[in-house]
């Protein structure tokens, strides 16, 4: 959701596919070696065995997993919002749309340095979260 509607509103995806494997890399390396490293607890090594049709994903968790992924959605949607509709980068597109299409240039008409923060500032945003 995130990606679409920074490419629709900012014209690229506020997140970068190395920034989402670098998170991707970073949390599973920390939950292997949380899960590695932690002897299993006397409750679930002494209690009775589960039923065969019973879901591994409980409602519970499902309802959890659906409200961090809202919220999550929210929070970085709203940050995109206020980078797009920001005084500053208004400002920054003059009114008349004379902007440079060489290749491999940003046109002056985008304050990129100002881009190049609010986007730093969701990813950082997108790995606290």
């Amino acid at each position: 959701m995130v990606v679409l509607l920074g490419g629709i509103f900012i014209g690229e995806s506020p997140l970068s596919p190395v920034q989402l494997l670098w998170v991707n890399l970073i949390m599973d390396t920390f939950a292997a070696i949380a899960l590695a490293t932690e002897p299993p607890l006397e409750s679930v090594t002494s209690g009775m065995p589960y039923r065969e049709n019973n879901p591994v994903i409980t409602k519970f968790v499902w309802r959890q997993i659906i409200g961090v992924s809202v919220w999550n959605t929210l929070i970085i949607l709203f940050m995109l919002f206020a980078m797009v509709f920001g005084e500053d980068y208004m400002d920054s597109v003059p009114k008349s749309l004379e902007c440079s299409d060489t290749p491999g240039e940003v046109p002056y008409c985008e304050n990129a340095e100002y881009k190049q923060k609010w986007l730093t500032k969701i990813f950082n945003v997108f790995v606290f979260l």
